[in-house]
């Protein structure tokens, strides 16, 4: 389902228009090769647009986008949120690695 009228504004200020497709292909890389099932990523792009279009708004930035995948993959899995977050945040060193990894662990269960 292609929504007319919503562009998104990227970080340099460039509008372009909103690209389900690219929303999925980046959901979909993220959760390569992991035990993710296809429906669960899907829900993912449909949760992440749904929350786009009840804005009500003709533009939305791709900080949001992109907060809002991360949100949803983090709780999916862990390891594709990462692999979201080292591009999205545009991980630079180890010690933002190694943050991302902590703030996940937090949120990990304990098994005991």
């Amino acid at each position: 389902m292609e929504h007319v009228g919503l562009s998104v504004v990227k970080k340099s200020g460039q509008r372009e228009d909103y690209d389900r497709e690219k929303l999925r292909r980046g959901v979909a890389t993220a959760c390569h090769r992991l035990p993710v099932p296809t429906d669960a990523a899907d829900n993912v792009v449909d949760d992440v647009e749904a929350e786009l279009f009840r804005q009500g708004s003709a533009e939305v930035s791709s900080a949001l986008i992109g907060e809002l995948v991360m949100t949803r993959l983090r709780g999916l899995n862990p390891i594709a949120y990462l692999r979201f977050a080292s591009v999205y945040l545009s991980f630079t060193t180890m010690r933002d690695l190694q943050d991302a990894i902590d703030r996940v662990s937090l949120d990990a269960p304990t098994h005991g």
